[in-house]
């Protein structure tokens, strides 16, 4: 038929990830206008998304569009994670249960889940995530409903960076991109230093490779961490996480998750 589409499993992948970003950023009410623009200008160079989205999409309200971003079907992951502190002496053996948006990449998701585990606390819990643009990734609150520690992934712009480190006691920021992240980085160190409880976790591609490839529906997870060592399993396979201090200068605290180096050949963690 004229004008029809046929759409393979990587478009309609395609699809959902496109269209998930833009419901995203309309949802969040247009507050960051360059987000929704470069969404806008995705979906208009991508055909699929124009024959199906736009014309779905074409005078509906608000409303609907909400409808439409919980009508994308999150996919749900379980973790039993058990985490040896042996620095800070905490010995944690929790379930989680997260839900992975289409907008979600699975690197992202092991990364909320690493991020609880170098920072494992009995009240430290994974928010809505996506689903809502005013939380971090995790959080720590008291009874009071204070924020005690906010963690976000990813590039926080200065807006945001300076919110959470008024409303948290502290904020750690866990950056990811072997390309973006050092830009980022330059472009906002002065700013994240004037701020005594911001800190900087820096991930790179490779790490988040290795933890992509640990991914299961259901999931053991076993953390172990000792001075500027993190030792990950799960099942057969494993990380190695190298927690070097003071690879970021004039910062309160930061370190570098990379893959471990030894005698001068790259040993990739992950069998």
């Amino acid at each position: 038929m004229r004008g029809e589409v046929c759409l393979g499993a990587a478009n309609v992948s395609l699809i959902n990830v496109t269209v998930a970003n833009l419901i995203n950023c309309l949802w969040a009410r247009q507050k960051n206008e360059s987000a929704l623009q470069e969404q806008i200008e995705r979906v208009r160079a991508c055909p699929y998304t124009q024959a199906i989205f736009i014309p779905l999409m074409a005078g509906k309200s608000s409303r609907n569009i909400r409808k439409y971003h919980h009508a994308l079907k999150a996919t749900i992951y379980k973790a039993q994670f058990n985490v040896a502190d042996l620095d800070r002496h905490v010995y944690l053996d929790q379930s989680h249960t997260l839900a992975c948006h289409p907008s979600e990449t699975l690197q992202r998701l092991m990364l909320r889940l690493v991020m609880w585990g170098l920072n494992a606390d009995e009240s430290l819990q994974f928010t809505k995530g996506l689903c809502e643009a005013d939380e971090p990734a995790l959080w720590t609150k008291s009874l009071t409903d204070d924020v005690e520690l906010w963690i976000d992934l990813g590039l926080p712009d200065e807006k945001r960076i300076k919110k959470a480190a008024h409303k948290a006691d502290k904020v750690i920021i866990a950056a990811y991109g072997d390309n973006a992240a050092p830009v980022w980085w330059q472009q906002n160190k002065s700013k994240i230093t004037q701020f005594g409880n911001v800190s900087v976790v820096f991930f790179d591609d490779a790490t988040l490779a290795q933890l992509e490839a640990m991914v299961e529906r259901t999931m053991q997870l076993q953390l172990t961490i000792e001075g500027e060592q993190g030792w990950l399993s799960a099942g057969e396979k494993s990380c190695t996480l190298t927690l070097s201090g003071g690879i970021v200068k004039h910062i309160h605290f930061a370190f570098l998750i990379k893959r471990r180096q030894k005698s001068g050949r790259q040993d990739h963690g992950c069998h």
